[in-house]
């Protein structure tokens, strides 16, 4: 999966990443960002557990949606 900064961005909405509070910890985007909590929270989504993986490391890195 190519990932640039507009569909990484789409990827987390659609993923309901911006719903809810801002994360404190890099620790709490790993914990939302795999397969069981993800069914947990917004049903089937057809992600795989390295492409989250991958998408955490990302929303880490720029800090997506993370508490100041």
């Amino acid at each position: 999966m190519t990932i640039n900064r507009h569909t990484f961005r789409g990827i987390l909405n659609d993923l309901g990443y911006y719903s809810g509070d801002e994360f404190e910890t890099s620790e709490q985007v790993r914990e939302y960002l795999t397969v069981s909590s993800l069914t947990d929270c917004i049903g089937e989504h057809g992600m795989e557990q390295h492409e989250l993986h991958r998408l955490a490391d990302i929303a880490i890195l720029y800090r997506e949606h993370f508490a100041a």
